[in-house]
């Protein structure tokens, strides 16, 4: 069975800078790598007022990066099954900003 990891155990305490995390156009993004990618996502968020954050993303790193960094920061987040046009005007006031892919016209935040 694979090991288990708490988290903010892993955040804090780190692994190997290379550890392996995930792939990217066929390149590996080491822990730090992804660890670089939390911070940069928690001041794209930090500054937004509100707690409820819509967030898509097709890039499967940086939405863990996203959701990590959200959650890091006591948000609560809202995971649409997609980004399009309807999906959006269907969030719009019920979220205070929106990460990721979605359409410019609700201002998404990258």
């Amino acid at each position: 069975m694979a090991e288990t990891l708490d988290i903010e155990a892993l955040l804090s305490h780190g692994r190997a800078a290379s550890h392996p995390v995930a792939l990217r156009g066929g390149r590996s993004i080491g822990f730090d790598g992804f660890c670089a990618r939390v911070r940069a996502w928690q001041a794209v968020i930090s500054p937004v007022t509100g707690a409820r954050l819509a967030l898509h993303h097709e890039d499967s790193c940086e939405f863990a990066a996203a959701l990590l960094a959200a959650w890091q920061l006591g948000r609560c987040v809202v995971l649409p099954a997609d980004a399009r046009p309807s999906t959006a005007e269907r969030l719009r006031g019920r979220v205070d900003a929106f990460l990721g892919d979605f359409p410019a016209d609700v201002a998404p935040l990258h």
